[in-house]
């Protein structure tokens, strides 16, 4: 299938073109919405997929454009806006269907053999030509129980003819089909596909020419052979039945399974980009040195990068690292200028970052985060660090509700803890003013209220705290809660586990 990707973002459109072509796919990869329209005008592709966010023309006036033309291919776009709006917005405009950054390449590739097979003219997901089968879902090709080993080419060669029986393809056509407009082979690169083609099915068994040449026109579907039994052996068919693969498949490297593909294509590519990253991650920490002076230009263009990095960081398997871009994006959502309170969060996020993003000997540890206890009761604090020390968060502790208040711009702290059971009302108190105080914005403020304090949880609601924890506190239930508010992951990053990745 001839797909066309419209992505700015390099370090993903790379990953991604790389990953659809090991699924057999012709991608076209263009970088603004301009370009988009341009290519996907010319009617060639059976799959468009979007970004929203592009220079030029954005994605959902590009999908609009389209639709409003008459264009039928299925559309998928790609958001970082996880909010129902944007999703709703992307649908009415006449996307088909929606993922959000940071994604999950392999659901992404289920969405887009989902759209492909909607949109196929086959009823059947199988194509057969006798006992020779091609399912596009998993992309195998199959003689009876045997497996056959084809290289993207190859296998994008036989779809086409099995997909179009009786048509009669030119060279000329086959190459539009199989091959994007920058690599430009000429004629005889379709000879030698179609030779190599013809001698992988002959040694697996097929008795017939699958392949027909139509002298000066190209080439076609032959007609399939009066049903067989398969020729494969009685014990290779069984052992593919039971393992869903052919026995000698692992050493054969078109045959890998889809996840290796997709982890191979994710550790090569990050390896590619992490420099360039890095680099990026240093020169913004350089920049947050500087906030006093920044201006809500420059403000705005640093959330921007850090709104990229979080769906880069999440699509290539670093959730903390995601986690933590979106940390410091809404951090300098701020008006400038940052306050020092801040300015020191800002810099320890974005120290962390470059951390997660370096060759550090504990880099595969994800980093601490920090929670703030604010407590009379002294054997609260050490309670939580019981419950949380198998997780990468520190608990520290504060007996007086004003010292948050007076020692803003010293105290960093990534979630905070109060306790309501302050006399005087001084925990509902505390709650009121960390969320009005410039130094505390962005950070979570989580009340401990007493199941029965009913006038406790009055004043709470009215000061708009949306969560709280009942006392006494349950230890699934808090840890998980904490967790989850945290964006904290329950398990370490795959790519961060292995160090040479």
């Amino acid at each position: 299938m001839r797909l066309l990707l419209v992505e700015d973002d390099q370090r993903l459109a790379i990953l991604l073109t790389k990953t659809l072509r090991q699924q057999n796919h012709v991608v076209e990869w263009v970088e603004d919405g301009e370009s988009g329209w341009a290519y996907a005008d010319s009617g060639l592709y059976d799959l468009l997929i979007l970004d929203i966010e592009l220079p030029k023309l954005d994605g959902l006036s590009l999908c609009q454009k389209l639709r409003a033309q008459g264009y039928e291919s299925p559309i998928l776009i790609l958001t970082a806006r996880e909010d129902r709006t944007e999703k709703i917005r992307g649908l009415d405009a006449g996307a088909d269907d929606y993922i959000i950054k940071p994604y999950d390449l392999e659901e992404l590739l289920a969405r887009v053999r989902a759209l492909l097979r909607r949109s196929a003219s086959t009823a059947s997901p199988l194509l057969h030509w006798g006992d020779l089968s091609l399912d596009p879902g998993s992309c195998q090709v199959r003689y009876g129980h045997q497996l056959i080993g084809l290289t993207p080419k190859e296998y994008g060669l036989l779809e086409l003819l099995l997909r179009h029986e009786g048509r009669v393809f030119s060279l000329q056509a086959i190459l539009e089909q199989l091959w994007s407009f920058e690599e430009s082979p000429g004629e005889e690169t379709v000879r030698v596909h179609v030779r190599g083609l013809r001698q992988k099915l002959k040694k697996a068994g097929v008795p017939k020419q699958i392949i027909e040449t139509v002298y000066g026109l190209g080439y076609r579907l032959g007609s399939p052979p009066e049903p067989s039994t398969s020729s494969a052996a009685p014990g290779a068919a069984i052992s593919d039945l039971i393992t869903g693969r052919s026995q000698d498949a692992s050493a054969d490297p078109t045959l890998l399974s889809r996840s290796q593909q997709v982890l191979q294509a994710l550790a090569s590519t990050w390896k590619q980009f992490r420099p360039e990253t890095l680099q990026q991650m240093q020169q913004i920490t350089q920049r947050l040195q500087k906030a006093p002076d920044l201006t809500l230009e420059q403000l705005e263009e640093l959330r921007r990068q850090l709104h990229q990095l979080k769906g880069v960081l999440g699509t290539y398997g670093l959730p903390t690292g995601s986690t933590t871009a979106k940390r410091l994006e809404d951090l300098l959502g701020s008006k400038p200028p940052l306050s020092l309170g801040q300015q020191r969060r800002a810099l320890f996020l974005s120290q962390t970052l470059e951390e997660i993003l370096a060759e550090h000997p504990n880099w595969e540890r994800p980093p601490t985060t920090e929670i703030l206890v604010i407590s009379a009761d002294s054997e609260l604090a050490p309670q939580l660090k019981q419950w949380l020390q198998d997780h990468p968060l520190q608990v520290n502790s504060c007996t007086d509700p004003a010292l948050p208040l007076q020692a803003a711009a010293e105290m960093v702290s990534d979630l905070v803890l109060v306790d309501t059971g302050f006399p005087e009302g001084r925990g509902v108190d505390c709650c009121r003013q960390l969320l009005r105080h410039r130094d505390w914005k962005g950070v979570p403020v989580i009340p401990l209220v007493e199941r029965a304090d009913l006038q406790a949880l009055q004043e709470l609601l009215a000061i708009d705290i949306t969560d709280f924890i009942y006392k006494p506190l349950q230890q699934l239930d808090c840890v998980t809660r904490l967790l989850l508010r945290l964006g904290h992951p329950f398990w370490p990053d795959p790519l961060l586990s292995e160090p040479g990745a």
